[in-house]
C-alpha cells in the first residue's frame, strides 16, 4: 500500500442521528472531505431494529454506556441513568425508535435567555429539513429529509 497522506477537512465524531445528518449535510459540499467516526459496534443481533428490544438494550453494557448523573441533593441524592448508545446509530439506536423534538416553549425560553435563533419558529425549518415524515403536509413536519419519522402502524383493537 502506498504511503499516502489523506487530508480531511472536517471530522464528525459520533454516528448517531445528529452526527450522521451533520456529516451528510457537510458532504453535500463537494469541496469538503468529511470523515465520520464512531466508537460503536455493529448490532449483529439487530435488536436495535425492534422497538420492544429497548427492554434488552437499555442498561445492557454491550449496547449502552450506562452513564449516570451525580447525586442530586434536591431529590434526596437520587442518581439517574442516562442511556447513551454504544452501537452504530448512537443513543437513537437503543431508544425504542422514539423520535421527539422537544417542546416549543422550551426553545422560546432558551431564546428569551439570550440564545438568538433558538426560538421555536427559527428551529422549526431545521427540524422540517431533517425529517421525512408521513405527516409532511401538515406544515409542522418535513418530507424530504434523511430521517424517517412515522406514526406507529400498529393499532391495538
Amino acid at each position: 500500500m502506498a504511503d499516502e497522506a489523506h487530508e480531511i477537512d472536517i471530522v464528525v465524531v459520533g454516528a448517531g442521528s445528529a452526527g450522521c445528518v451533520v456529516a451528510g449535510r457537510l458532504s453535500e459540499n463537494s469541496s469538503l472531505k468529511v470523515a465520520l467516526v464512531d466508537a460503536g459496534k455493529t448490532d449483529r443481533l439487530r435488536l436495535t431494529k425492534i422497538p420492544a428490544a429497548v427492554l434488552t438494550t437499555l442498561g445492557h453494557p454491550r449496547y449502552d454506556y450506562r452513564f449516570r448523573t451525580e447525586p442530586d441533593p434536591t431529590r434526596n441524592g437520587r442518581v439517574d441513568q442516562i442511556a447513551r448508545g454504544r452501537v452504530l446509530g448512537g443513543s437513537s439506536a437503543i431508544n425504542g425508535l422514539i423520535f421527539a423534538r422537544g417542546a416549543p416553549v422550551d426553545f422560546d425560553r432558551w431564546s428569551g435567555m439570550g440564545n438568538r435563533g433558538w426560538d421555536w419558529l427559527s428551529v422549526l425549518p431545521l427540524f422540517r429539513r431533517l425529517e421525512n415524515s408521513d405527516l409532511a403536509d401538515n406544515g409542522l413536519r418535513g418530507g424530504l429529509g434523511p430521517q424517517d419519522v412515522a406514526l406507529p402502524t400498529y393499532r391495538p383493537r
